[in-house]
């Protein structure tokens, strides 16, 4: 019985989070990985999840015959809708005002001028409510990359790091190291303060795990294989990261380390020198609000590339019919 209780205050905790807010504020996924295995070119017609859409993007760089953006969430579709509405209408210092530095006084105006009218029905329903609130850079949470649910996330960490000035300080070391060696060196000071026992309780917490968009299903599974559990397994993976990665380079932490990119350390559709060729480039996305299976009903035809990243995984938790249908 009490099992049966804590599933469902699980699953109540599931919908609530990914029911009701954006999740990804920026994509966590290396494409430039994907590009080495994918090899995508003029012919390519690729089906994707959409998240942030910042790998959408990336991917629109090979001139692919299509994308097709498909989530269920569609805060992620609007996420996406706004960048390919910058650029449409706007410009590249604009485009890094928003999405590089996550912040814009003046974003208001800016989105009534500019944007509004390119976007779709239920992106201008989420970012009417939304603009102001996730980009004009006032209140407690300074920038975009603090918003959406992985931005809380982060957000909770440079709460951490206020009442802990000590780690602050270990972290700004760290992300100013200029060797391997020395930001191995910095890392393991910073390894010994972060992943104190509270931290380690609280990164275990079915919440915590939920809004940093990680499924019960792959959590699961890292309790049942890996051992040492959960916190072996982030350990471990944390200090693969930052022991044999350079920091210099690796935009996918940096951003949630300092609440925004730099022009040296960012995506590539945030790079000037990719703006034109995107802007040239950005009918070829399409956004699709629907589940992958729907998509495929609607729209048959061959497909040269699918990009699905983990959300199986939500769905043998979360719908099992779904997922044998897909």
């Amino acid at each position: 019985m009490i099992a049966q209780y804590q599933r469902r205050f699980k699953d109540w905790i599931f919908d609530k989070v990914h029911h009701n807010q954006l999740i990804y504020n920026s994509c966590w996924e290396d494409p430039n990985c994907d590009q080495q295995l994918l090899n995508l070119d003029q012919n390519s017609e690729v089906v994707m999840i959409t998240s942030a859409g910042c790998n959408a993007l990336h991917y629109n760089l090979s001139s692919p015959k299509a994308i097709h953006c498909i989530d269920l969430n569609h805060r992620q579709n609007a996420l996406l809708d706004l960048k390919l509405a910058i650029f449409k209408q706007s410009d590249y210092a604009k485009l890094f005002q928003l999405f590089g530095k996550g912040q814009f006084n003046q974003v208001n105006r800016y989105y009534q001028q500019y944007l509004r009218s390119e976007l779709g029905y239920d992106s201008v329903l989420f970012w009417d409510e939304k603009i102001e609130h996730y980009f004009e850079g006032t209140g407690l949470r300074q920038t975009f990359y603090f918003h959406g649910t992985a931005g809380t996330f982060a957000y909770l960490f440079h709460l951490y790091l206020k009442i802990n000035p000590k780690l602050a300080t270990q972290i700004e070391f760290l992300l100013a190291s200029k060797t391997m060696e020395e930001q191995k060196f910095r890392y393991e000071a910073v390894e010994k303060i972060l992943l104190g026992p509270f931290v380690c309780w609280l990164i275990q917490q079915h919440f915590m795990l939920n809004l940093l968009g990680i499924p019960p299903a792959q959590s699961q599974l890292v309790k049942q294989k890996h051992k040492g559990g959960i916190i072996r397994f982030i350990k471990e993976s944390l200090r693969q990261v930052f022991t044999t990665l350079p920091l210099e380079s690796n935009y996918f932490w940096q951003v949630y380390l300092r609440g925004f990119y730099t022009h040296t350390c960012c995506p590539e559709y945030l790079k000037p020198e990719n703006f034109e060729q995107l802007k040239n480039g950005v009918d070829r996305i399409n956004l699709h609000h629907m589940d992958i299976g729907q998509f495929l009903k609607d729209n048959p035809t061959a497909y040269s590339h699918f990009v699905l990243l983990d959300h199986q995984d939500w769905l043998s938790e979360n719908n099992k019919n779904l997922l044998e249908e897909e």
